[in-house]
């Protein structure tokens, strides 16, 4: 008696097919992986690599000790000679030069001096014997002075006289007005003048002198 079994569909045997290809490559894979052994290979950084490092340390330097510095005083130096001193006076009148003077009147300055040196001998009145005793100034370098502007406008003359107390260098130290015509006119450009002349000296100390300065206008 013949048993039958039963039919399988074809997609039943696809699918049963492709299981069992499946479960072989599986477990080839398997076999593969237990049959290959892995080379091991030295791995370079799995070991510690010790590096030693080698430094030369210098010899420190000892700090420089700064030698104490001593002040040496200076040598005592010979005290210095006190300057001689001449305490001698020059001769005042051989220092004393009279320089030339050469004076010409301009237009604006048309004055003539006149320069009395005279003096009455008579003894009538009183004070003539002292007018006798006058010395008469002699100027060996004179300044003339300036003709005052509102007396040559206005065409004033006139003189004025002097008394000059002579040092020994020809100077004057000192001087009053013993004469004045017309009065305050000229005392101020005559007075300028006269204390910058030189005179004679007198022969020994001061002596009183008179000069007379005379305005006179050109015609």
């Amino acid at each position: 008696m013949l048993l039958s079994l039963p039919k399988t569909s074809k997609t039943k045997q696809f699918g049963i097919f492709g299981v069992a290809v499946g479960v072989n490559l599986i477990l080839v894979l398997v076999l593969h992986l237990l049959v290959s052994t892995p080379t091991l290979t030295r791995d370079s950084s799995a070991y510690p690599t010790y590096v030693q490092t080698i430094t030369s340390q210098k010899k420190p330097q000892e700090p420089e000790t700064m030698k104490p510095i001593v002040a040496t005083s200076a040598p005592n130096s010979a005290p210095s000679r006190p300057a001689l001193v001449n305490f001698e006076i020059p001769n005042m009148e051989s220092l004393v030069t009279l320089p030339k003077v050469t004076f010409k009147p301009s237009d604006e300055l048309d004055v003539h001096l006149n320069f009395d040196f005279s003096f009455s001998g008579e003894g009538l009145q009183q004070g003539s014997k002292f007018r006798s005793q006058v010395v008469m100034a002699k100027p060996t370098y004179q300044i003339p002075p300036k003709y005052p502007a509102k007396a040559k406008r206005n065409g004033i003359e006139g003189h004025i006289t002097f008394s000059l107390l002579i040092n020994q260098q020809g100077e004057a130290m000192q001087h009053k007005v013993v004469e004045e015509s017309p009065p305050g006119v000229f005392l101020r450009s005559s007075l300028r003048s006269v204390m910058r002349w030189k005179f004679v000296p007198p022969q020994s100390g001061e002596q009183w002198q008179e000069v007379t300065i005379s305005y006179n206008l050109e015609d």
